[in-house]
């Protein structure tokens, strides 16, 4: 009687992950992203996460990944460099971060991210 139940919980998880990507078009990615948010128009789509239009994600559908923030539970740590600078702009993807305040990308600057901040236009 065990094992039928044991089997039975694993055959629930199993079709409840298979069931996780139902979209053809989503499946047709493959692993080069995040499929939380594929194909589902809801707005929820982090950077990193798949997605066939804007509608999937928080900010925009840039071949087929959404772009913008990346999800707050996953963001890379502050850098030890930045500790002591301000860090209002660090994984904002606003591009409007000025020139020494901490970035994680150029997406956070309003020109370059070099060495964990934002460099001054040239």
């Amino acid at each position: 009687m065990k094992f039928s139940t044991v089997a039975l919980l694993l055959a629930a998880v199993a079709g409840i992950q298979a069931a996780a990507i139902t979209n053809p078009e989503c499946k047709a990615l493959g692993d080069k992203c995040i499929h939380k948010a594929c194909g589902t128009k809801s707005g929820t789509g982090y950077k990193g996460y798949c997605c066939l239009t804007d509608d999937d994600c928080i900010r925009s559908c840039v071949n087929n990944q959404c772009t913008g923030i990346k999800n707050p539970k996953f963001s890379n740590p502050i850098p030890d460099s930045c500790k002591n600078d301000s860090t209002d702009y660090f994984g904002s993807n606003v591009k409007s971060g000025p020139a020494g305040v901490c970035c994680d990308s150029d997406e956070d600057c309003q020109n370059k991210c070099v060495k964990d901040h934002c460099t001054a236009s040239s």
